[in-house]
């Protein structure tokens, strides 16, 4: 049972960690883009482009987040992938 537990406590904690990295940087991505010059309206076009955007490097930094679920400093290695994205 308490290998079990595990399994899914780490499996739980890569899905967070994934939405969490997934979120962040497509709003970074839709702020980017709706701030450059000149500045654009929010649209379900640039919403579309900026997933897709994502999409292209989201294979890599997902290799980065499956490493996170096993980290004894969740939070803090989740924010180093997003800055390492971001290249910050």
């Amino acid at each position: 049972m308490k290998i079990a537990q595990n399994i899914s406590s780490v499996s739980t904690a890569t899905y967070l960690a994934a939405y969490i990295v997934d979120l962040t940087l497509v709003l970074y991505e839709i702020s980017m883009a709706v701030m450059a010059d000149p500045p654009t309206s929010l649209s379900i076009d640039l919403v579309h482009d900026a997933l897709a955007m994502y999409k292209v490097g989201s294979v890599k930094i997902h290799a980065q987040v499956k490493d996170v679920a096993f980290s004894p400093k969740f939070d803090e290695r989740v924010a180093k992938v997003i800055r390492d994205a971001l290249r910050m």
